[in-house]
């Protein structure tokens, strides 16, 4: 099961003013593990502009007193007796693994007040501009003498250790953050992880950049607090003023954001929508978390708060028949190319691979899915068979999360980012009644229809059955009047964000449900049968792949009823997702594909 949510707090106080800063910021809370407890804080009167925002789970408290230490005093007070605490500022992101990481580090030494790590620094178009990588002398005896090289955005405090060291001084308004670091290290020293944590906003108009001055006085106000001694202190403080400020600027110099043309990558795709989107992330994140220099040009980028990468909008089209779009997208590509010069480029979908050969480079290829596309005519589709074929001929490497596509293809799936955060039911978590659960977009392509259907038919023998739908889309309101019309018990309940919302119907559902024209191992299924849920699923190459023996596979509402009849039986819907989840974890590590992509990235060049 997922953690309790009140062993990892994290506080993100607000004023709800930049709501798309707040929005990244809490998407990147709800792709970690452990899940954490998300406390919002905010002042009443921002609490109608910030509610909307929150994703499912989170809290929203009121403010108490004034000021950003009192909000944050007043997440630390709420968070009661947590294992391990952190804040983060709203303009802040953590990484992927962030919080897995710091608390590793905490539980591999119990004497630990506070993990600390490398901090990326952006611009205010999230371009990294600078990383600090802290040592272990920044978080002993540099954190007293010379300047605070241990940023606070992915911090994370043990609660005892934190309870006991009291809360932030409110009358601080700048170093806060290093006040509560000095009376930390009274109550244990402070572990360093060595990875990057979190991505911090470095911009003018930030607090801290535009009062570098009064903030630099405060902080050596602060120090002596916690010093002892009279010349021989002095003293050592000035030393330690001057190492610390060698280390700064040395650090500084450090070429960050390009460190070399053998690790840099772009990153192309069809879409940021769907699987293919949600793998394009990935790959672009996961080489950024390595510390490759990564782009990423696709339609809809420069929205998709991808952490860690350059982001282009890269229009498109629908279709590669559109000559004009298509000749319109390669020359900005070629332009992006011109710009970025990386050593790499990696394209996801048929349409990307004719853009970067329209753009002058030979691309690696990764395709996404098997079936027959809703709509596309009988040429349509043989052209796309065709390109396919040549597609290992124009590629530095073709692979394929679908497996069996022909030959010159390296089946590659690629695992949801999501698995990090799920972990394997219990039996006892069932819902009473037989629950079956479908995920996913609501288009043509998936066919939700096909589950309703099933449930109308279904509930003729089995009164208590019931499904439940998570997900929207352009077919939403066609769905809704479905249900009403054939009276199937199931509820839509829309869109529901992160592992947070999920996690409860995949862990009560008695089998999970998808009925595509076209997919390549989809994150759903994976989601499903990681945490033990028996798939029922359309015959494809890739769902089968996944499923293997332990699913069922439905074509049409009759089958999928009949194979959601013998999932009623509730000994059956624990032995199959027993069996699912058994297998799902022989065939998908969560790190897929990103050590076989480095590893083939390597070996070419």
């Amino acid at each position: 099961m997922i953690p309790p949510a009140s062993d990892v707090v994290v506080v993100v106080p607000t004023l709800g003013d930049r709501p798309e800063l707040l929005q990244r910021c809490l998407a990147s809370l709800t792709t970690q593990f452990p899940h954490p407890r998300i406390l919002v804080v905010a002042p009443e009167r921002a609490h109608e502009r910030v509610r909307p925002l929150l994703p499912p789970g989170a809290e929203l408290l009121q403010e108490r007193g004034k000021g950003l230490s009192a909000a944050i005093n007043t997440g630390f007070a709420a968070a009661g007796d947590a294992t391990w605490v952190a804040w983060l500022g709203d303009d802040d992101a953590l990484e992927p693994g962030s919080l897995r990481a710091a608390t590793a580090a905490l539980e591999g030494d119990p004497r630990a007040s506070m993990a600390y790590g490398g901090v990326r620094f952006v611009d205010g178009d999230g371009r990294t501009t600078r990383v600090l990588r802290p040592g272990r002398a920044e978080g002993r005896w540099l954190l007293r003498w010379g300047p605070n090289l241990v940023s606070q955005p992915g911090c994370v405090f043990r609660g005892t250790a934190l309870r006991a060291a009291g809360p932030l001084d409110e009358d601080l308004r700048y170093t806060m953050d290093l006040d509560l670091f000095l009376r930390l290290q009274r109550q244990g020293p402070l572990v360093r992880v060595p990875a990057l944590l979190a991505s911090y906003r470095w911009e003018e108009g930030t607090l801290t950049v535009d009062n570098q001055a009064e903030s630099a006085a405060e902080a050596e106000r602060v120090r002596r607090r916690y010093r002892r001694g009279g010349p021989a202190a002095a003293l050592l403080a000035r030393a330690g003023r001057a190492a610390g400020q060698v280390v700064y600027h040395v650090d500084k110099l450090r070429p960050a954001p390009r460190a070399s043309r053998g690790r840099s990558l772009l990153v192309v795709a069809d879409t940021m929508e769907g699987g293919l989107g949600g793998a394009a992330r990935r790959h672009a994140e996961g080489l950024a978390g390595e510390g490759w220099t990564v782009g990423l040009a696709a339609p809809g980028a420069g929205a998709s708060g991808v952490r860690g990468a350059a982001t282009v909008e890269l229009p498109v089209p629908d279709s590669a028949f559109e000559v004009a779009g298509m000749l319109r997208a390669a020359r900005v590509l070629r332009a992006v190319l011109r710009e970025q010069a990386p050593r790499h480029v990696h394209v996801h979908g048929t349409r990307s691979q004719a853009l970067a050969l329209l753009a002058g480079r030979r691309p690696w290829v990764t395709f996404h899915g098997a079936g027959r596309l809703p709509g596309q005519s009988g040429p349509a589709t043989a052209v796309r068979q065709v390109a396919r074929g040549a597609a290992p001929l124009l590629s530095r490497g073709a692979l394929s999360v679908s497996p069996g596509v022909g030959p010159g293809w390296v089946h590659l799936p690629t695992a949801s980012p999501a698995l990090t955060a799920l972990e394997r039911r219990d039996a006892a978590s069932l819902a009473p009644e037989p629950l079956f659960v479908w995920v996913g977009r609501l288009s043509e392509q998936k066919r939700p229809e096909v589950f309703v259907e099933a449930l109308a038919l279904l509930a003729r023998t089995h009164p208590s059955a019931r499904g439940v739908v998570l997900g929207d889309g352009p077919l939403a309101a066609r769905l809704e009047d479905l249900v009403q019309r054939t009276g199937a018990p199931v509820e839509l309940r829309g869109d529901v964000q992160g592992v947070a919302g999920v996690a409860p119907v995949l862990a009560a559902a008695w089998g999970f449900c998808l009925f595509s024209h076209f997919e390549g191992v989809p994150f759903a299924q994976e989601e499903a049968m990681w945490v033990g849920v028996a798939p029922v699923v359309s015959d494809l190459p890739g769902t089968r792949w996944l499923a293997g023996p332990t699913g069922a596979y439905a074509d049409t509402a009759d089958a999928a009823a009949a194979a959601l009849a013998a999932l009623c039986d509730r000994a059956e819907a624990v032995r199959r997702g027993e069996q699912a989840a058994k297998r799902v974890r022989t065939l998908l590590a969560p790190a897929a594909p990103l050590p076989q992509l480095l590893a083939a990235y390597e070996r070419r060049g």
